[in-house]
């Protein structure tokens, strides 16, 4: 069955919460010049004419609902040949004169304003004892059946009446009630059920039956008259309004209600589009009147923090709800607030419109960097990327799928390394490989020391001596030219190694393949590696060379081209080198000292090395942290914790 245009429930509608965030900071209640139009006041004159033609013009097809003081039929105008909404007096209302001279009276105050937002009357009269008027039928869904639907959670309502269809809504209400002011006219009972959303857009202010006008004493005065039951709406003869939507003046009977307590009934229904909860609640009547007159606090923020309502908004509900009717303001300067609030919000839309432009364009150019082999295009889209995602976040900065591209734009490695990356890295390489070559330079110096240590010990073979100690000179005089080159190649570092552990392996004629010679091979397999960072062919040339000084003297002892330095009997290991002769104290003295510098040196290397690694682990780890803060509570989770570093050497200091 169809109900009236005031109260038609139908399933299709929906709603959004989305909020809106960025408005103009503007001064709300500057209402700014407008042209109005004088208006004649309403005649409310009650004397409706009688009409002979009532059944043979209108054909009654259904009831669609019942008000306070009538029943809505949906009518057949055979003249017209068009469907109406007609109300009906109620039989009992009929017979007393006030509640007949009211009835007559809405038709004809809702008949003269003549305003989009007001459902437009076609006829007033009476057959016999029962009196009607006619109007337009409007199809639609009442604000209280909205609020309803979005209240009991209805995808549909939720998704379709969003918060800013609402405001709008809003905004066309304030400028029907701004004219109807200008008219002289108080509706006096506003609230949700009274406001209809119309599916081609139509606001429509419903129920004027409570209006008051200029000049025309009222049926009843005085304090209002509560209802014998604890039911909260208007009833004819008792409460001239809607508790909860009253003002404290209009409960207390003012002698002069005027079109401030629309303004106060605006800003409760105002309250509850953007809270969905009624400002003014109780189980009762007595205690909806008693929250009204002790008053309650007017910021919709502090009934509802969880729906980030803007400050805008709490002002202009505060100052509409205000006790005193003096600090409200006019329905026009509400409806100039809600406009510029809504500009605003129009302005944010369009921002995250072109937002979400950027964020998709940044996650298309990230998917094709890592799909790209090219590295130069590859490195162009990653770019490209970055740029989107800047441009989106300088609009939106809290836009998740910006900020999900930017976390993975940081937490993922490009799959191919940027050319000018590259060419940042083989600068520091550079620089790094020529501190290295300094530094070996006054290795292989520090190694003529020994040199006194053979003369003094006497010299058996001072060819050997000799070549030993020409590898070294050669060795000191390679590295200090690599020092100096702009740039090294990989071929240099090759015959640097290949003199390094050359000369490594020549002391063997000093103490045999198995004393000193292992101990230096392993020292310079480890500068080495440290030193070389990625270059993987020196590697595994440093570990073939490295192996090939310590095999090489024993290999050439068992063919037989070398003396033998080294026997082993079962009197124990001897040590017998042919190219020196070696004095006890000073081989010992000797051996001892080497080792504790190889000690040294080892532990040197490796206090740099972690100090190095534990240096990079806190940049990192501080990196992470500051991007932490930049990113919303919501997108921290999952991906950023790719950019934490392990916490163990960090805590450990």
């Amino acid at each position: 069955m169809n109900k009236p245009p005031f109260d038609r429930d139908r399933q299709s509608a929906g709603f959004s919460d989305d909020a809106v965030t960025v408005v103009k900071d503007v001064d709300t209640w500057k209402s700014s010049p407008t042209l109005r139009t004088e208006l004649s006041p309403v005649d409310p004159n009650p004397e409706p004419p009688t009409d002979e033609g009532f059944e043979e013009r209108y054909d009654l097809v259904d009831v669609l609902g019942e008000g306070g003081m009538g029943v809505v039929h949906l009518c057949s105008d055979h003249r017209i040949g068009r469907d109406v909404a007609m109300k009906v007096i109620r039989e009992d209302m009929g017979q007393r004169a006030s509640l007949r001279a009211r009835f007559f009276r809405e038709a004809r105050v809702q008949g003269q304003l003549e305003h989009p937002s007001i459902v437009p009357v076609y006829d007033l009269g009476s057959t016999g004892s029962t009196a009607y008027f006619t109007m337009k039928r409007v199809n639609g869904l009442t604000l209280e059946r909205i609020l309803a639907g979005i209240r009991s959670g209805d995808p549909e309502m939720i998704e379709r009446y969003s918060r800013r269809r609402l405001l709008t809504a809003f905004s066309s209400v304030c400028l029907a009630m701004a004219y109807a002011h200008s008219r002289g006219v108080v509706h006096r009972d506003l609230k949700p059920a009274n406001i209809m959303l119309g599916d081609f857009g139509e606001v429509i202010v419903l129920d004027w039956g409570l209006a008051k006008l200029p000049e025309v004493e009222e049926p009843t005065g005085g304090r209002v008259l509560l209802p014998a039951s604890d039911d909260p709406q208007t009833k004819a003869g008792s409460v001239l309004g809607s508790p909860g939507y009253m003002p404290p003046e209009q409960i207390r009977g003012a002698g002069s209600v005027d079109f401030k307590a629309d303004i106060y009934a605006l800003g409760s229904i105002l309250f509850e589009l953007i809270t969905f909860q009624q400002m003014h609640r109780g189980k009762t009547v007595d205690e909806i009147f008693t929250s009204t007159l002790m008053g309650t606090a007017g910021r919709p923020s502090a009934r509802a923090p969880d729906r980030k309502i803007p400050r805008e908004l709490d002002d202009v509900c505060q100052r509409t709800t205000a006790l005193d009717p003096a600090e409200r303001p006019e329905a026009r300067e509400l409806h100039e607030a809600i406009e510029r609030f809504l500009d605003g919000a129009r302005d944010d839309e369009r921002r995250s419109a072109l937002a979400n432009v950027h964020a998709q364009s940044a996650q298309i150019a990230l998917t094709k960097s890592a799909l790209e082999d090219d590295p130069e295009r590859g490195s162009a889209e990653r770019s490209r990327a970055l740029r989107e995602v800047n441009a989106a976040l300088a609009l939106q900065p809290t836009h998740q799928g910006a900020l999900a591209t930017l976390i993975s734009l940081l937490a993922d490695p490009p799959r191919h390394m940027p050319p000018e990356a590259q060419a940042e890295i083989d600068l520091i390489l550079q620089k790094d490989r020529r501190h290295a070559a300094r530094n070996t330079a006054l290795a292989y110096s520090g190694w003529l020391m020994v040199l006194p240590f053979l003369l003094y010990s006497g010299v058996k073979s001072w060819l050997a001596v000799g070549l030993l100690m020409g590898t070294m000179f050669v060795s000191v005089g390679w590295a200090l030219f690599m020092s100096r080159l702009p740039r090294l190649e990989t071929w240099h570092g090759a015959v640097g190694l290949s003199l390094t552990f050359l000369s490594i392996a020549g002391t063997t004629v000093l103490f045999g393949p198995f004393v000193v010679l292992p101990t230096l091979g392993m020292m310079a397999l480890l500068v080495y590696l440290m030193s070389l960072r990625t270059d993987a062919m020196l590697r595994w040339l440093v570990l073939a060379l490295g192996i090939a000084a310590v095999l090489g003297p024993v290999a050439l002892e068992l063919l037989g081209v070398l003396p033998r330095s080294i026997t082993l009997d079962a009197h124990g290991l001897h040590i017998s080198p042919w190219a020196v002769d070696l004095n006890g104290g000073m081989v010992v003295f000797g051996l001892v000292v080497f080792h504790v510098l190889v000690m040294v040196v080892a532990y040197q290397l490796a206090v740099r090395s972690v100090d190095a690694f534990v240096a990079a682990e806190r940049s990192l780890f501080l990196h992470a942290w500051q991007l932490r803060q930049l990113i919303p509570d919501q997108a921290r989770e999952g991906r950023m914790s790719q950019l934490e570093p392990r916490p163990d050497p960090i805590s450990s200091r």
